[in-house]
């Protein structure tokens, strides 16, 4: 097997074991796509209308969590000098890293997606919108989050800083609205 597939076959069997990662998130997703429509009420024509941009907001929160191990693991324990002194460039070794986080985390929220998405009432057609959006942004949300994750891996409680560095990368307006001023 090749060193690629090794580091991305062991990332996936430690985001299964360790626990808490994608379940976590898979959790949270839920919550909140469950809590929002008890907030806003039964009205179906508004929750459809908003469905979209919380369900991206739920995926984007939940993906937040999983971050800050997408590192912490390999520079705990002293690897992370091991696999920089492997032949795997680097850049292979960071692809396999976000690759297993996305598989055992934003593959998961996108597949869910769908069935929360009936608590929206959106219809079918904006259904298959919102996953196939899911599918190709998760992807890029741990990928910058890869960012984030290597910069606070130094801090002890990066965790903490992590979606604040993330967040304005991921929200567009927001980079807009200061370019502004």
């Amino acid at each position: 097997m090749s060193p690629f597939l090794c580091l991305l076959v062991r990332d996936m069997k430690l985001a299964t074991r360790s626990g808490g990662g994608a379940a976590l998130a898979l959790s949270f997703f839920a919550l909140v796509a469950t809590l929002v429509p008890l907030g806003i009420g039964a009205d179906l024509k508004l929750l459809a209308r908003v469905a979209g941009g919380i369900l991206w907001v739920g995926a984007v929160l939940a993906a937040l969590l999983s971050l800050d191990r997408l590192f912490q693991g390999v520079y705990d324990d002293g690897s992370l000098e091991l696999i920089a002194l492997a032949p795997l460039p680097l850049e292979l070794t960071s692809f396999a890293k976000i690759a297993a986080n996305w598989l055992s985390t934003g593959l998961p929220l996108t597949v869910l997606s769908p069935l929360l998405a009936l608590m929206f009432n959106l219809p079918g057609d904006a259904t298959l919108t919102l996953f196939l959006s899911l599918l190709i942004g998760t992807p890029a949300v741990s990928a910058i989050g890869a960012i984030g994750a290597s910069l606070t891996l130094s801090l002890r409680r990066g965790g903490l800083i992590l979606p604040l560095i993330i967040l304005p990368l991921l929200s567009p307006e927001i980079g807009r609205a200061s370019c502004r001023e």
